[in-house]
């Protein structure tokens, strides 16, 4: 049985499943510790959220830094393998 369309290398998906791993990982850390400070002060969480939408405010324009976030996590599901198809083997 012939396989049709390209497949990456079993390195290839190790590697790429250990990166994407690494950054949803790193997601789930930042937006717990984001979360908790509802929790330990509220006005703190209102703090971290005004920040969120204006970091980086000379550089970069109102809420990039959001939606850069968002379009990396949207990339890294992509590409990692086996979401939302197999494209490993």
């Amino acid at each position: 049985m012939k396989r049709s369309g390209r497949h990456l290398s079993s390195f290839a998906c190790k590697v790429t499943m250990a990166v994407t791993g690494l950054i949803f990982a790193a997601f789930v850390l930042a937006h717990m510790v984001g979360n908790l400070k509802a929790f330990i002060d509220p006005a703190g969480f209102d703090e971290y959220a005004r920040w969120l939408r204006v970091a980086f405010a000379p550089v970069l324009p109102h809420e990039s830094l959001l939606w850069g976030l968002r379009l990396v996590l949207l990339a890294t599901g992509w590409a990692t393998p086996g979401w939302p198809r197999p494209r490993c083997c």
